[in-house]
């Protein structure tokens, strides 16, 4: 687990600074403008590991390694996912995406064949998933070995970055949906754990 929050910490500073410091719309077009002909193919596949069938997988396989895992992802994925729609379709519905709030210019890149939505862009869904699914996967395998954090660290952030790539949500979208997910997470693995394990 510390591997992955100590680096998530950072990635945090690193971000909230930069959308300090940069306005929105230009920090969204340096990041979306690095494509190249292997990010066109590689990212619309990446983008789903926050989709969320890898985390029914994950939750099917935690079912058969420790039952009290398979209910902690459970409730983490699920109260994760409601939170967010709830945001996204309340909260800040009037949050338009990035080909509609940079609409009328030809700045935004987008990789033919990928859907664009147009609105409920804050936060961002598949980064919430995809963090959630990655931290709960650290909590309960980087015990023994603290590399695996890192890694899973590594793949929350291209299926998050594969979100701005894509063109499909801006970077405080991206954030904010990854503190979510992570907050939410840990929450769930804590308070879960505590009761579960103070009925055996």
């Amino acid at each position: 687990m510390k591997p992955f929050l100590i680096i998530y910490g950072l990635f945090v500073l690193i971000v909230s600074t930069l959308l300090v410091i940069c306005p929105k719309p230009e920090l969204f077009v340096l990041l979306n403008g690095a494509y190249s002909d292997f990010g066109n193919q590689v990212f619309p596949y990446i983008t789903h590991l926050g989709g969320g069938f890898l985390s029914l997988i994950v939750v099917i396989v935690f079912v058969f390694m420790q039952y009290r895992l398979a209910i902690i992802a459970t409730v983490s994925f699920l109260l994760t996912g409601l939170i967010i729609q709830l945001l996204k379709h309340t909260v800040f519905s009037d949050c338009t995406r990035p080909v509609k709030f940079l609409e009328g210019t030809d700045i935004v890149h987008t990789v033919p064949g990928v859907d664009m939505h147009m609105y409920n862009s804050f936060p961002s869904g598949h980064s919430a998933t995809v963090f959630s699914l990655f931290f709960m996967l650290s909590l309960a395998l980087s015990g023994k070995k603290p590399v695996l954090g890192i890694v899973f660290f590594v793949l929350a952030l291209l299926g998050s970055y594969s979100r701005i790539y894509l063109g499909q949500h801006f970077p405080e979208d991206v954030l904010a949906g990854s503190v979510t997910g992570v907050v939410i997470t840990y929450l769930c693995y804590k308070l879960i754990d505590k009761l579960l394990k103070d009925k055996d």
